[in-house]
């Protein structure tokens, strides 16, 4: 999950042991992207995650995306991919600033 709960990251991957190097190469351009998207933000401590109090993001953000990623991962235990992907799904806003939904904004596919 994104700072401020604007963005979900779901990796999947059929392995027996977790593909850290392809999570990496995937999720890394979206961090760094976020962290330029708050680069003028004071954030709170390094380490806080989306449970903790402090985490900068509200609850019914962090619960929305949370519904999210049980229907991803719902959709992956039906039909896993034959090759690792990170799913991201962004909220929406209007033109007026007003929340509009959640989209699904990327598929990235590992060539592992």
């Amino acid at each position: 999950m994104s700072l401020g709960a604007r963005r979900l990251f779901c990796f999947a991957a059929r392995e027996t042991r977790f593909q850290n190097e392809t999570f990496r190469r995937l999720v890394s351009p979206w961090l760094a992207r976020d962290v330029d998207e708050h680069a003028r933000e004071e954030l709170p401590r390094e380490g806080i995650g989306c449970w903790h109090p402090v985490f900068p993001a509200r609850d019914d953000d962090v619960w929305m995306l949370a519904a999210v990623a049980v229907k991803q991962l719902e959709r992956v235990a039906l039909s896993p991919p034959s090759k690792p992907e990170l799913v991201v799904f962004e909220q929406c806003q209007d033109d007026k600033g007003m929340f509009s939904g959640i989209r699904k904004v990327s598929v990235e596919v590992g060539n592992d």
